[in-house]
């Protein structure tokens, strides 16, 4: 499944790693034969699919199967009120809009985990995930609001975090004026 590469004077060229497809195939696989257990597990999961679907590789006739993907980890009302076509386009629309200089995940950490519990232990557990993204662009900050649902974690909203670096920037720009 993986081709690898090496050049070498006299050598055949073969890619090191997986396709875009290859890769997003392998983890729609894994989602399906053991979906992860725990609220930081899925937003590991979702990171890595972040990291295909923002590199220089993934192609726009990919990102159908990059939103599927995604879309796995997504409580059913997220994907109510997001419908694939919506959520294709406006990849399509960013990916437009960054043309000149694409936003690019290089990384990403899991900063903080939190449970909730229901005082009586129901199943309507919550959970919240702080995760820095590092971008070609600067530091992203989000954080991921997560639900049980049909006993499985699943990723029902995120927001955006000001970084501390727009608030300097912020700072230092209302000083200059």
């Amino acid at each position: 499944m993986f081709k690898f590469k090496k050049c070498r004077a006299g050598k055949k060229v073969v890619s090191t790693s997986a396709s875009v497809t290859e890769k997003l195939q392998t983890i729609t696989q894994e989602l399906g034969e053991s979906y992860p257990s725990t609220p930081k597990e899925v937003v590991e999961k979702h990171n890595e699919l972040m990291r295909i679907g923002y590199s220089s590789d993934i192609k726009d006739e990919e990102l159908t199967a990059y939103a599927e993907a995604l879309r796995m980890l997504y409580t059913k009302r997220l994907q109510e009120v997001n419908p694939i076509e919506t959520q294709v386009s406006g990849l399509i629309a960013e990916r437009l809009e960054n043309e000149d200089k694409p936003l690019i995940m290089i990384n990403s950490e899991i900063m903080d985990v939190t449970i909730i519990k229901d005082s009586d232990n129901s199943q309507n557990d919550s959970a919240g995930v702080v995760v820095k993204h590092g971008t070609n662009k600067g530091n992203i900050t989000k954080e991921y609001s997560l639900v049980k649902e049909d006993g499985m974690w699943k990723i029902q909203s995120w927001e955006t975090q000001k970084s501390e670096e727009d608030s300097t920037q912020s700072q230092t720009t209302s000083n200059n004026e």
